[in-house]
């Protein structure tokens, strides 16, 4: 027994009940696609998304400077050797810069693509879940179409209470 149970802030739940809210979870993505009103949640901007944006300025820097450089050419200030010279290093910067860009992976898909790329496979584990024979093959049904899922009881209940009245979960859909 929890030596401070009468103050502990962990509260548990069954299992059976993070189970259904996990199906009906994967029920509503399925219903909601189907009806065409997933919704489109902002997605916070990731690491590779910043990278490509300050790489993409950094390129547009790079042009401007190369333009100065042959405004400098036709005003007299640089001779034919030293705009080459100068023009050189920055193909090179601007050529290192482009196939840095071409490296990065692309974008990651929004939720609401990635649900939708995956509604054959959330059918299957939906009409196999209940079938599956083992805890085993349960988690790998389910981690076939979530990458992720979190639950959170935001109420201790008493045992007069249901937990599953005060059981919030949050789905992340698979990267397929």
């Amino acid at each position: 027994r929890c030596r401070t149970w009468v103050s502990c802030p962990t509260s548990s739940c069954p299992l059976a009940d993070v189970e259904r809210a996990i199906l009906d979870g994967l029920a509503k993505w399925v219903l909601q696609a189907e009806m065409g009103t997933l919704p489109e949640e902002p997605s916070a901007p990731s690491d590779q998304q910043a990278v490509r944006e300050s790489a993409i300025r950094h390129l547009d820097e790079l042009e401007k400077r190369r333009n100065r450089l042959m405004d400098l050419l036709e005003q007299g200030v640089y001779d034919v050797s030293t705009y080459t010279d100068r023009n050189a290093l920055l193909v090179h910067e601007i050529g290192e810069v482009k196939r840095m860009l071409d490296a990065l992976p692309p974008s990651m898909p929004s939720k609401k693509e990635r649900i939708i790329a995956l509604l054959p496979t959330i059918k299957h584990v939906l009409q196999a879940y209940d079938g599956a024979s083992t805890a085993e093959a349960k988690n790998t049904l389910l981690r076939s179409v979530l990458e992720q899922a979190i639950y959170q009881k935001t109420h201790r209940c008493t045992r007069a209470e249901s937990p599953s009245d005060h059981l919030a979960i949050n789905l992340f859909p698979r990267v397929k």
